[in-house]
């Protein structure tokens, strides 16, 4: 109990010294944001975690004593405990090259601390099923020892320092092999070693002796290993920070040196700097390269980086709204993560974009800062600038230096729901509010003739007066704006609008009051504003932009008045009815009518006119739409414009964000949200938006009074990773194929977050938007061999940028049995079987039905050509017989010229001639006689050639022809001219060989002869008569020399005569082709 009462003595010192020193510091709201984090049944975690690893998917590792480890995705976590082989006091987490988590332990009163190991990676986002952690690898048993440090190099290797003296070295090469080195300090002793990596070099920081090591992160056994002893007493952390500087935690301090990177150890003990700021936690973490967050006595510590002083102090209750800290962290997607008693919180790296008043810490009575603002203005008077905005519960004015002061209730502002707001120059403010009017704030200095007694009370250090201007309660504007008499009058007017007038009012005159029959269509104006003419331009959101026809000030209004045509009904107001005083203006942009608007803002000579979906920039003067301005398909409405002519921009205001648009050329720029850390959803009401002389945002928000801070904000987000956490294919033999997907991305925002989902192989475009981050696909298809299908999943950044899987999840699926590559082989065969059996079977069909047609047909055809060939032979028989008829005719004449004939040459010309159409007819004869039209038997006919010729000249008695050849058939074409060769010859030897002879007795012999002799024949005519005398002059014409020469050449022969024991004629021919 004593101990408890120092720790809680020492607990209020800090904070009182922290609150003395620093209490100025105080009054920021941090865009903080609970996190549920829900288990996989669905319920909430609400126990104590501390944030302990980042992993390469950028999932968070939470320590959650005394339950385990658990695994947050952005939506669940995976919790790993003692079922998995888990220690339940995990102090350390870390990551290999290859995805295997390593685990830092330390002892409890049941378990002894250690190293363990993962059995299976965690990679791309995927969380293994099966999972255990081990205690030994193959071959080598783990550090069972308390760890008090595990860290990862830049070589991949992990450190393991333990709490006795032990520091192991882990080295892990590509095939996932583990092998183990001792480091040893030079004395021997290394006591709650804690570890920093820079350079290749390892920086041991031992916390029992304060005591600072320096070694490469390939050191050996042996190697130097340089040491410096450090001041005070050292008791937590080291970390590498902005610059290379080292910073470590003592007891209530915070230390911080330049590291000797390129220098001796020593030299380190030149540059240290400390801070006395408390006990502070284990993990500091560095925002920017100017920033460092720590946690103190349940605070959140701003530290400048480069001073090493506090910047700025942010109570847990107050301006978190958080339970009490536990832990802090860096995450990879910008957010900055904060454990506390009941889970986790976050908030973005650059949070000090989004610092809101917290005017709860600084002192106010008021809760002005936590309702929604009204309508904001800026001023600026004698005293400097100075913004006012109304509240629900009063008015809220910031000094240029910051302070706020609130001016409600009990200040003296009677009724202080305002609705509206203007200011002057000159410090005057006017409030309007349903319950009490208008309200002119004024200096003292400077008073009024007001109808109404005044009250006073003290606004920026000096005395101010509260009026109220008469009214009628229920004719209260709900939106002011400020517009000058002309002609140099300083008193200001009013104009300003409700749900049933449109209205001007001044402080010292009655309000006159536009009603319905001014042209107005409606009247619930709301904005006002001049073109360069001074025509007022009048807008609401139901029907949209009226322009007075006529120059309009508040004069003009007066003279209205005094011309009658304002109707009287009460001292404090009239109501001008003078019809035709307003044209509606309708709004035109590509054709597409805008009925109604949200805003319009002046700026320049231009008019923005907020429209559903974007922005219509419209010509002062014309009121002509110049350019359309589209904001993103997830913004709403405009609801108000600001501009920052300083920086060229203007700030469009939504319901749920801030768009960027430059002046000049209306690109929008940058879009931000309440994912990005602003403080609630945005936009109440218009003119609920004003800007400082440093460009800060000041709006209305459903949390109360937030702002923005470009100049701070990191616009370029990381983009969060996006992830499929969990795969399942489930398959049987039967074709039922069911693949399972979850997927996350890490922005940590899933509820809100949107999918597109997309299987290559199966879906042809991505699905339509869906918040749902699972998804089933049921009998996939695979045809013959397995098929690889791939899963893609997109989102998008609150920017509106995509972010993919980058690695698309292949599953592979099998076909059933029945549609595998054999079984499809198998059955083609069989088709094929079937097929060819079927095939042949009508093949023979055919063929025996071909077989029967064709043998019909070859009969009738048969038939048909033998009937044919019979007339054409018949036919070729009757002309030789006609031919033979006809030579025999010729023959007889012949022989009838050469009988009365008286020259026996002339009678032997006939008699010779006569012979040769002898033979010519011969061969006709013999070929209707034969049985082949075609070709004539040659022996037979050189026979019947020779009893003719014989029978011709008388000679069968005195000389003897003899045939001696084989049977042999010769074609017509040859046939006849051999024919008349052998006539020839035959003739030649029957009268010239023998000479005369004694009746009866043989004058000689003749032998005839035909040859085939390969592809030549041979024709040989011989007598043994008294031969040839081939020098003695021919006798007679030479006619049947000459004829035969010819009849030679015809046949392509050779002629060679030779007397050998009589004249013997060989003829050579070839064969005729066929």
């Amino acid at each position: 109990m004593a101990a408890l009462k120092n720790i809680l003595l020492l607990q209020i010192t800090i904070s009182f010294i922290l609150v003395s020193c620093c209490g100025k510091l105080y009054g920021q709201w941090l865009p903080v944001e609970e996190v549920e984090v829900l288990l996989p049944n669905g319920d909430v975690y609400e126990k104590s975690m501390e944030v302990v690893h980042v992993d390469q998917a950028g999932m968070l590792w939470l320590s959650r004593y005394p339950d385990g480890l658990g695994v947050y995705d952005g939506e669940k976590m995976i919790p790993y405990g003692f079922e998995n082989g888990l220690s339940t006091n995990v102090w350390y987490v870390s990551q290999d090259e290859l995805g295997f988590i390593w685990l830092g332990t330390r002892n409890t009163a049941s378990e002894r601390g250690g190293v363990q190991r993962s059995s299976k990676p965690f990679l791309n986002g995927i969380l293994p099923k099966d999972v255990v952690f081990l205690d030994s690898l193959p071959g080598l048993p783990l550090l069972d020892v308390e760890v008090s440090a595990l860290k990862k190099d830049e070589l991949g290797n992990l450190w393991a320092a333990s709490v006795d003296s032990l520091l192991i070295r882990y080295h892990v090469d590509a095939e996932g092999t583990v092998s183990a080195d001792t480091i040893a300090p030079p004395t021997g002793v290394f006591g709650g070693l804690m570890i920093a990596f820079k350079e290749q070099q390892a920086y041991l920081l031992d916390r029992d002796a304060s005591r600072l090591y320096r070694v490469p992160i390939d050191y050996e056994v042996g190697d130097t290993m340089e040491q410096v002893e450090l001041p005070g007493s050292t008791v937590g952390n080291i970390h590498f920070g902005p610059g290379d500087r080292l910073y470590w935690k003592g007891a209530e301090r915070l230390f911080m040196a330049d590291a000797p990177l390129a220098k001796p150890l020593e030299d380190i003990k030149n540059n240290i700097r400390e801070l006395e700021m408390g006990v502070v936690k284990e993990n500091f973490v560095f925002p920017d390269n100017e920033t460092m967050l720590v946690l103190s006595t349940g605070n959140l510590i701003e530290i400048n980086t480069n001073t090493l002083s506090i910047r700025r102090i942010y109570d847990s209750a107050l301006d978190l709204n958080v339970k009490p800290l536990l832990d802090i962290f860096k995450g990879r997607t910008g957010n900055i993560w904060l454990a506390t008693n009941d889970g986790l919180a976050r908030m973005p790296v650059d949070y000090r974009a989004y610092l809101s008043p917290n005017l709860h810490s600084t002192g106010l009575s008021t809760g002005l800062g936590d309702e929604a603002t009204v309508q904001a203005a800026r001023m600026t008077g004698p005293e400097g600038k100075w913004l006012t905005i109304g509240t629900s519960q009063g008015l809220l004015l910031r000094s240029e230096e910051g302070t706020w002061t609130a001016v409600g209730e009990a200040e003296g502002l009677p009724y202080p729901q305002v609705l509206g707001v203007a200011s002057d120059d000159e410090g005057r403010i006017w409030a309007s509010s349903r319950q009490s009017g208008v309200n002119l704030l004024t200096p003292e200095s400077n008073p009024h003739d007001i109808r109404v007694a005044s009250k006073t009370l003290n606004l920026f250090d000096r005395p101010y007066l509260i009026h109220q201007i008469p009214s009628l309660l229920s004719y209260v504007p709900s939106a002011l704006n400020l517009e000058r008499a002309s002609g140099g009058d300083p008193v200001p007017s009013i104009w300003g609008g409700n749900g049933t007038f449109g209205m001007v009012l001044s402080d010292d005159e009655p309000w006159y009051l536009f009603t319905k029959e001014t042209g107005l269509e409606t009247a619930v104006l709301t904005f006002y504003e001049k073109d360069e003419q001074e025509h007022l331009i009048a807008a609401n959101i139901q029907t949209g932009v009226f322009r007075s026809k006529e120059p309009f000030t508040f004069e003009e209004v007066q003279r209205l008045a005094t011309k009658g045509k304002a109707v009287s009904k009460n001292r404090s107001y009239a109501g001008v009815r003078d019809t035709g005083l307003f044209e509606h203006i309708p709004l035109i942009w590509n054709d597409v009518v805008f009925p109604a608007i949200t805003i319009i803002r002046k700026w320049e000579n231009e008019l923005w006119a907020g429209v559903p979906g974007g922005v219509l920039i419209l010509d002062l003067n014309t009121l002509k739409a110049r350019e359309f301005v589209s904001l993103q398909d997830t913004l709403r409405t405009p609801t108000d414009i600001a501009f920052d002519p300083d920086r060229n921009r203007a700030w469009v205001i939504t319901g749920l964000g801030l768009c960027e648009v430059h002046l000049e050329n209306y690109e929008l720029l940058n879009v931000i949200r309440k994912a990005d850390g602003l403080r609630g959803e945005i936009g109440y009401g218009p003119q609920c938006t004003v800007l400082d002389e440093t460009g800060t945002i000041f709006f209305g928000s459903e949390k109360g009074l937030a702002a923005y801070r470009p100049e701070l904000a990191r616009h370029a987000k990381d983009s969060f990773a996006l992830y499929v956490r969990e795969n399942d294919l489930y398959q049987n033999g039967w074709g039922k194929n069911e693949a399972y997907f979850s997927y996350a991305a890490l922005d940590y925002d899933n509820r809100k977050k949107q999918y597109q989902t997309k299987l290559e192989g199966y879906d042809e475009e991505w699905s339509d938007w869906s918040k749902d981050a699972n998804l089933r696909y049921t009998n996939l298809p695979a045809y013959l061999f397995p098929k690889v299908y791939k899963f893609r999943v997109r989102s998008q950044t609150t920017n509106g940028d995509w972010v993919e899987n980058e690695v698309p999840t292949k599953i592979e699926v099998s076909p059933p049995w029945y549609l595998t590559w054999w079984a499809a082989l198998i059955g083609l065969g069989l088709l094929a079987l079937m097929i060819r059996w079927y095939l042949r079977f009508q093949l023979r069909r055919q063929a025996e039905a071909l077989a029967l047609q064709e043998a019909e047909v070859v009969r009738e055809q048969r038939d048909e050509i033998k009937l044919k060939n019979d007339q054409n032979e018949l036919l070729l028989k009757e002309i030789h017989h006609r031919v033979k008829n006809n030579l025999e005719v010729v023959s007889s004449l012949l022989e009838l010229q050469s009988v009365g004939l008286a020259d026996s040459d002339a009678r032997d010309a006939m008699q010779a001639g006569q012979s040769r159409v002898q033979s010519m007819g011969l061969l006709h004869q013999k070929l209707y006689q034969g049985d082949n039209l075609a070709a004539i038997e040659m022996e037979d006919y050189f026979n019947n050639l020779a009893e003719s010729l014989l029978e011709t000249y008388e000679a069968e008695e005195r000389i003897k022809v003899d045939v001696k050849m084989s049977p042999l058939e010769l074609d017509v074409d040859t046939a006849v001219p051999l024919g008349l060769i052998v006539n020839e010859l035959l003739t030649n030897t029957i009268k010239y060989a023998f000479g005369s002879a004694a009746e009866g007795e043989a004058a000689g012999a003749v032998e005839v002869g035909l040859s085939k002799e390969g592809n030549s024949y041979l024709l040989r005519v011989k007598d043994n008569g008294s031969g040839k005398d081939f020098d003695a002059p021919a006798t007679g014409s030479g006619f049947g020399t000459r004829l035969v020469d010819l009849l030679s050449r015809q046949l392509g022969g050779t002629l060679n005569e030779v007397n050998d024991g009589g004249l013997k004629t060989e003829l050579r021919f070839n064969e005729r082709p066929s």
